[in-house]
């Protein structure tokens, strides 16, 4: 630090005089020791470098609101007479927003170095030690010290109490012909899948027939019909970082409505554009860990605008009931009737 490289050099300044008006053995070895420690200390601060471990301490998902915790974990530092110097990176991966923040920590508490972030806006955080470094204790030299540790914590967005109400003359009949391609249910009159019987399968499933062809047990699953065919879509605007909590409020009224739906045991379809593949990624949804699951996915990519190929592909949609998430002034979506 500063306070002792100043500390250092007043003590060589005074040195040196006692060695220039004293000029015998003893002033230069007094000479000699406070020039040879400075160094010393920069190659015990390399060696620790050398031999310091690193690990990260973060919760997996965190409660909307809930401050950012981050403990920085250094084992293997006992020979280092100075301090870590540590900088850590947090990334929003889905509004964008980048969070620095820099600590020092003394040899004596060098085991656990606490990091606070205050995040505002629900994403995939991603945190990443950017530099890590063992400094002497006069702050002459720094040693990098190795590691690849970095980790990653999901804030879901919050939930708003909104009311669900179905426009019954757009809602498919009970009979509808269409099934979940990736969700089994009970319906006798549609075959979902055929697979090997495992212990626990009821006997009025298993597909005789077949069995008796393969030689072995068949279990016949049922489908599961889409009495609802919902379809709620992501939309954002060509925002900055400074406009994430635009994104933070639109994705809360999604995540919201969906799990309105699933409250009311309505099943429907998620979808979102995603920014690496440039493709339209949807999941069904029928219960709270299949919406948790899904919000994962869409949180952990860059929110991008794709207003017109919505717009091209809603048009002809089978949806019954399409809800749209996007801000109002989001003049570049052409509004459709389905």
């Amino acid at each position: 630090m500063a306070k002792n490289r100043i500390v250092l050099l007043i003590w060589l300044f005074a040195v040196v005089m006692l060695h220039v008006f004293g000029n015998n053995f003893g002033t230069m070895v007094i000479l000699i020791a406070s020039a040879a420690i400075p160094v010393l200390m920069i190659v015990l601060s390399g060696i620790a470098a050398g031999r310091m471990a690193v690990g990260l301490l973060i919760p997996d998902t965190l409660a909307y609101g809930e401050v950012l915790n981050v403990d920085v974990n250094i084992k293997g530092g006992r020979m280092l007479l100075g301090y870590v110097k540590c900088e850590i990176l947090l990334i929003n991966q889905f509004t964008g927003e980048r969070h620095t923040k820099e600590m020092i920590t003394d040899s004596a508490n060098v085991a656990n170095a606490g990091f606070l972030f205050d995040r505002k806006n629900c994403g995939l955080y991603s945190v990443t030690i950017i530099r890590l470094d063992a400094v002497d204790m006069f702050g002459l030299h720094s040693w990098r010290i190795k590691h690849d540790a970095r980790s990653s914590t999901l804030v879901l967005p919050e939930l708003f109490d909104i009311n669900i109400e179905i426009d019954q003359s757009k809602a498919s009949a009970l009979d509808s012909d269409e099934y979940s391609m990736n969700h089994p249910g009970h319906d006798p009159s549609e075959t979902f899948a055929i697979r090997e019987y495992a212990p626990g399968d009821p006997l009025r499933s298993i597909h005789w027939k077949l069995s008796q062809k393969t030689d072995k047990l068949l279990v016949r699953e049922l489908g599961m019909p889409i009495i609802n065919s919902i379809l709620l879509l992501l939309e954002v605007p060509t925002l900055n970082e400074a406009d994430a909590g635009y994104l933070n409020s639109i994705a809360g009224i999604l995540f919201s409505i969906s799990h309105s739906l699933v409250f009311c045991n309505m099943p429907h379809t998620l979808g979102w554009f995603d920014a690496l593949s440039k493709k339209h990624e949807y999941r069904e949804i029928t219960n709270q860990r299949e919406l948790d699951a899904a919000f994962a996915e869409l949180l952990a990519n860059k929110a991008e605008n794709c207003n017109e190929e919505y717009s091209d592909m809603l048009i002809g949609s089978v949806y019954s009931q399409i809800i749209i998430a996007c801000p109002l002034n989001n003049s570049k979506f052409r509004l459709l009737e389905i």
